[in-house]
């Protein structure tokens, strides 16, 4: 993959151009292994599954079995690699409340 491309915006009386320093490469099986047995071991759980994206190559997605938990993404920026694990809760998942 090459450098980032400009995206080109419409803005005010004229146009501007925003670069996007990001730098997105493919999660392949190897990764997905490494960051499934980190997730079993951190959480010692051994049903962690992660699966990899059909359509986003940049991101895979974590399961607790078979529900779906959260999506890990993967950031090279500046030479960095960092993975963001998102997890979204619903209010209607979590106990009641007491009294």
């Amino acid at each position: 993959m090459g450098p980032a491309q400009p995206k080109v915006c419409a803005g005010g009386e004229g146009g501007y151009v925003r670069l996007s320093s990001k730098r997105r490469f493919s999660m392949d099986p190897f990764e997905i292994a490494r960051l499934q047995q980190y997730f079993r071991t951190k959480f010692g759980l051994g049903n962690i599954i992660i699966r990899g994206r059909p359509n986003k190559k940049d991101s895979a997605e974590v399961y607790f079995g078979e529900e779906f938990l959260g999506v890990i993404f993967r950031d090279d920026e500046d030479g960095d690699l960092v993975y963001q694990f998102n997890m979204a809760i619903l209010d209607e998942d979590l106990p009641e409340r007491a009294g």
